[in-house]
């Protein structure tokens, strides 16, 4: 089980590319999710003034 005091935010994408990209399935789960690499991500310094 995962600790969320161990988790962190490395990146962020736009709901638009949620949107464009593929949806994988979790072996075992229902739910679908966005099919992303870390390097499709942009940035956190890239968000910081969307949010100021």
């Amino acid at each position: 089980m995962v600790a969320s005091a161990h988790a962190y935010i490395i990146g962020w994408a736009s709901e638009k590319k949620l949107l464009a990209s593929e949806f994988a399935v979790y072996s075992g789960e229902k739910r679908r999710v966005a099919d992303l690499k870390l390097a499709d991500l942009s940035p956190m310094t890239e968000l910081l003034p969307l949010l100021s």
